[in-house]
């Protein structure tokens, strides 16, 4: 194991071989848990994650995270792929998640694409919207916004719901964790009640 000093005096703990490739480049945090560095490429500003560096970008769906939950261990053998809903609510209060999602950009995202197949998250009713995922749904011939959401499964949950509440049968049965599932469930309400 191999220490490497951050721009912030911060430090963190790479592998051996990981230490010989990056000590003599600046890299700094940047978020809670991640380390990056910026650099100039044929005039370009690039920047460059270190554990995509040290492991690879991770599949779709998935972030690294760590066995042990001390973020400053980058060690191999500490990087775990984990499900990216997974990683949004563990250590996070159920109140951080309902306002993390209700604090969506005012821009608005790509124009919705009608099918389920081509419209960015894989579930009928749920289209992407920059980095979050918007609800909406038709009832009683109206077309309804059911919110943005942090992950396309809280989207489709909040899909599902709002057709329980008309009465119609759910179409993705998506499981959540309790806890998010009465945050989405309590925003459906508050939404369609308008």
């Amino acid at each position: 194991m191999a220490t490497l000093l951050l721009k912030n005096g911060e430090r963190i703990y790479v592998d051996d071989d990981v230490l010989a490739d990056i000590q003599n480049q600046s890299w700094s945090k940047c978020g809670k848990h991640d380390v990056k560095r910026s650099y100039r490429q044929g005039g370009k500003v690039r920047s460059e994650r270190l554990l995509e560096r040290i492991v690879g970008s991770p599949e779709r769906g998935y972030v690294w995270g760590r066995r042990d939950d001390n973020w400053r261990n980058m060690q191999r053998d500490n990087l775990v792929l984990v499900p990216r809903e997974r990683a949004l609510f563990e250590g996070v209060t159920p109140q951080e998640i309902f306002e993390r999602s209700s604090k969506a950009g005012k821009k608005g995202g790509p124009k919705a694409a009608r099918s389920r197949k081509n419209n960015g998250s894989g579930y009928l009713g749920v289209y992407a919207n920059g980095n979050r995922f918007k609800a909406m749904c038709v009832v009683g011939g109206v077309q309804r916004y059911l919110g943005l959401y942090e992950t396309p499964q809280m989207a489709a949950y909040a899909y599902d719901e709002a057709l329980k509440r008309e009465g119609v049968e759910a179409v993705h049965n998506v499981s959540l964790p309790e806890e998010v599932a009465a945050i989405v469930r309590a925003r459906v309400e508050k939404l369609l009640a308008k």
